[in-house]
């Protein structure tokens, strides 16, 4: 045991001060006495363990406080609707959705349509008197740009949300009410 404690005091320096001193630079005529050796290296063994770092309990603690959020601070949370859910004019209140209105479908076909006027209602199609029929091609419901216009072509105007609803967690605090479902914590 002797031996483990010379070689720790030799290797960290046996001083009671936090220096570092040799035999020759302790001003005595010779070494320390056994009971000073002991002394010294206990203190300088404690200084090196309270140097080493943080204890695994501050650590633990630190890597808490790390993933857990700050409470005291607030914070914008919730789950936005998703966009494909939506309809109307509610697409547009969510923050990342789009409305988009198409005119889809398949227009009236001109042969199937009996009557001048009905014929003459379909773009593309034309009322031919010496033979009293519908000729002509359709336009495609894709063209049409106007609600009353692809309805009157016999296509339908559908109106669907599309995109990404923006996250209640990447909102500021002042933009966060003005998401559905999000709110400040």
């Amino acid at each position: 045991m002797l031996r483990f404690l010379l070689a720790l005091c030799l290797l960290l320096g046996c001083a009671d001060d936090g220096r570092r001193r040799s035999f020759v630079d302790a001003g005595s005529d010779g070494p320390p006495a056994q009971d000073e050796r002991v002394a010294d290296v206990s203190m300088d063994a404690a200084d090196v363990t309270s140097e080493a770092g943080p204890t695994d309990a501050a650590m633990e603690a630190a890597a808490q406080d790390m993933a857990e959020p700050d409470t005291r601070m607030p914070m914008c949370t919730g789950e936005p609707p998703a966009c494909n859910i939506l309809v109307g004019d509610t697409c547009d209140t969510v923050m990342g959705c789009r409305s988009r209105e198409d005119c889809r479908g398949f227009p009236e076909d001109c042969f199937f349509l009996n009557n001048r006027t009905d014929c003459e209602n379909i773009e593309g199609c034309s009322w031919d008197s010496s033979f009293g029929s519908c000729d002509g091609f359709s336009e495609s419901c894709f063209f049409f740009n106007d609600r009353r216009d692809c309805e009157n072509q016999g296509c339908d105007w559908e109106v669907d949300c599309s995109g990404t609803a923006v996250g209640c967690n990447t909102l500021s605090v002042a933009e966060c009410t003005s998401q559905p479902n999000c709110s400040v914590r």
